[in-house]
């Protein structure tokens, strides 16, 4: 993997945030597992972290009651991982779909 992949990837999850934002499908809850599977990536990507995070609370319309859950929750783990150092593991609440 190149340095450009990870980076990529983080690129690719603000497109995707800012792509289901407001929207009413499944949308909401791919973007959260998708965000909760690549923190780790995330967390080395500061800039798209916080894009991400200023994203879901600037938003104006969060679609239904369950995809506003769905970013509420990606907004918590976003902030966690946003707040722990790099070496750090990152405190989660787990996804609808996660087993415990």
């Amino acid at each position: 993997m190149t340095d450009a992949a990870p980076r990529s990837a983080s690129i690719m999850l603000v497109y995707a945030t800012r792509y289901a934002l407001g929207r009413r499908s499944s949308a909401a809850s791919d973007v959260e597992q998708a965000i909760s599977a690549n923190l780790g990536v995330l967390r080395h990507d500061r800039g798209c972290l916080q894009a991400i995070i200023r994203d879901i609370r600037g938003a104006t319309d969060y679609g239904a009651d369950c995809d506003r859950e769905c970013w509420m929750r990606t907004l918590g783990r976003c902030e966690a991982a946003l707040a722990s150092r790099n070496d750090e593991p990152i405190r989660v609440v787990p996804c609808r779909t996660e087993q415990p």
